[in-house]
């Protein structure tokens, strides 16, 4: 196996961890964050690279926004956001609301004021750093190491068949 292979199934390894991880915490209702995420390698100046992907926002999900962030979106934005996630989560009015509409405008402003729900949590839900995680790192490193001995070992073999055959 070469060193692109095993860091083609280690990239593998680390999208079907992200993807479970996005399930795990709830945060894959339309599978589109879960289906954008992909690995892919790459080799350049001699280095082979693996690089594992998803759509930006991965981070908001994983981390919250700021009511900076928040507010840079804008409201109308935002709005449209909110409503798309209401329909299909397929939420039901909140206590205390007369429309939809009023119920999501409340929604937006909360989050330009204080920031999203996992923000004002002050903690990740953890789907990059229980994903990609110093095992699934140290793992990698292994998996790399062991395709290098092997490669040594085999050339060392041929030398050493070539030269009991001389």
């Amino acid at each position: 196996m070469s060193i692109k292979s095993a860091l083609e199934k280690r990239g593998e390894d680390g999208v079907d961890a992200i993807q479970k991880q996005l399930e795990k915490t709830g945060s894959n209702s339309s599978y589109d964050l879960s289906n954008s995420v992909e690995s892919e390698v790459t080799e350049k100046g001699g280095n082979t690279i693996l690089t594992i992907s998803a759509f930006d926002y991965i981070f908001d999900v994983d981390e919250g926004r700021s009511p900076e962030e928040q507010r840079e979106e804008g409201f109308d934005k935002l709005f449209d956001d909110y409503e798309d996630w209401v329909e299909f989560k397929n939420v039901t009015l909140f206590d205390g609301f007369d429309s939809v509409e009023n119920m999501i405008a409340a929604m937006v402003v909360t989050s330009m004021q204080e920031g999203t729900k996992t923000y004002r949590s002050g903690e990740s839900l953890g789907i990059i750093k229980n994903s990609i995680t110093p095992k699934f790192i140290a793992d990698t490193e292994k998996e790399i190491l062991d395709n290098i001995e092997n490669g040594v070992l085999e050339i060392i073999t041929k030398i050493s068949k070539d030269a009991n055959s001389r």
